[in-house]
């Protein structure tokens, strides 16, 4: 029985490091969301008007074939926010979908880390829902705010819902927090999208 365990360990985080390289190929040029994922991706820069590279879409798909398994409830909690993030990056309905259904999961079991609160918001605004995004931020800027990149998400879905004030003070707090300074250029093109 001890075998079989640090067997399945072992392959649950071999899995999880190709499906993570390949992630972090995926988006190495440039990423499909303009809010930020949790986890160990840099942040690439956002075009809106990316055009769909068949090997970054070979990289999404390597990436969630490698977690296949981690779409049942029984696998390791990591290995199913890794997929999640993968779903959410793709930036698909499809696959948003899914990661909101993973991630509604392991709310439910439990898990109320900064990092599953801030992922959860980036469905939630990928799917159009401006305030339960919000609200999601908001729990992860309270659980962690030292992660800058939480504070950028929230103000994106204030952006969006038109809560203008709102978005230009956690633009600014941005601003004035962060170190990446490509992101920083983003938030100031949003602040410049403001009236």
């Amino acid at each position: 029985v001890g075998t079989g365990i640090v067997f399945w360990n072992s392959f649950d985080r071999s899995a999880d490091d190709a499906a993570l390289s390949a992630l972090q190929r995926a988006m190495k040029d440039e990423r499909r969301n303009q809010a930020l994922i949790s986890g160990d991706v840099e942040p690439s820069r956002y075009s809106p008007l990316r055009g769909a590279e068949e090997t970054d879409d070979l990289n999404y798909d390597l990436a969630a074939n490698k977690l296949s398994f981690a779409q049942s409830e029984s696998a390791p909690r990591e290995s199913r926010l890794l997929l999640a993030r993968i779903l959410l990056a793709k930036a698909e309905p499809e696959a948003t979908a899914k990661a909101l259904s993973i991630l509604s999961q392991l709310e439910s079991a439990g898990t109320q880390t900064a990092e599953l609160f801030n992922d959860r918001g980036v469905a939630e605004l990928q799917m159009g829902r401006y305030e339960a995004a919000i609200s999601y931020f908001t729990k992860a800027t309270q659980k962690s705010p030292e992660q800058s990149r939480f504070l950028f998400n929230k103000a994106l879905a204030e952006q969006r819902a038109g809560h203008q004030a709102e978005a230009r003070q956690d633009w600014n707090h941005f601003i004035s927090i962060a170190s990446d300074e490509r992101l920083k250029d983003e938030a100031r093109d949003q602040l410049g999208l403001l009236r």
